[in-house]
């Protein structure tokens, strides 16, 4: 197969599961911004993985604490929590690696599942503070 035909097929793939991600997003539930801070995103992040902020906001490159991190990417994102640049001067990183960060969730199909997973648990999250 000529090279001119593998980019052609790769390209068609790329495009087929970009719009499969983008029917799977339309029925995501999201987070009631209105009541939620990246703050506790964090928290829920912590109470789902048993990740820190201060880890999520260190340097650590351990597998859990990466995952984590995109997870809070894709869902501050997602949500409107927060900008990719102000995402990255709390990660201390440049704006593309967050923009990587949420195309590897997207690309990923566990880390997709977990996102939406970690979007519900925010949201019963909310609802049992704003009853505290």
């Amino acid at each position: 197969m000529s090279s001119r035909k593998e980019d052609s097929i790769d390209e068609l793939g790329e495009k087929l599961h970009m719009a499969k991600c983008m029917e799977e997003r339309e029925s995501v539930t999201y987070v009631d911004t209105s009541k939620s801070s990246i703050d506790d995103l964090i928290q829920c992040i912590y109470l789902a993985t048993g990740v820190s902020g201060d880890d999520l906001k260190g340097p650590g490159r351990a597998r859990n604490v990466v995952a984590a991190r995109r997870l809070l990417i894709y869902v501050a994102l997602n949500n409107n929590l927060a900008t990719g640049v102000e995402l990255a001067k709390m990660f201390g990183v440049h704006a593309s690696q967050i923009t990587r960060g949420f195309q590897d969730v997207v690309r990923d199909d566990v880390l997709l599942a977990q996102a939406r997973t970690l979007q519900l648990r925010m949201n019963e999250f909310i609802t049992q503070k704003r009853k505290a």
